[in-house]
């Protein structure tokens, strides 16, 4: 089986752990204060705007349905 095929459930996954580990390294770097580390701008990026929507998701639909249960 090749190996893109074992990995086709798990690469999302896995490319999104990824992506979580290198703005984790940049903020620490950030936070060291190294003069050539990069700037802080991961989510105006596009990095990891998806994975904060889906995040904040769960907050989001329990305020609109409480919203339409108030009336």
């Amino acid at each position: 089986m090749p190996f893109e095929q074992r990995l086709a459930g798990v690469a999302e996954p896995i490319r999104s752990r990824r992506v979580v580990a290198l703005i984790d390294f940049l903020t620490d770097i950030t936070k060291w204060g190294w003069a050539e580390a990069p700037a802080r701008d991961a989510e105006n990026r596009g990095w990891i705007a998806e994975a904060e929507r889906h995040r904040a998701l769960p907050t989001r639909l329990d305020t609109l349905i409480s919203e339409a249960q108030a009336g």
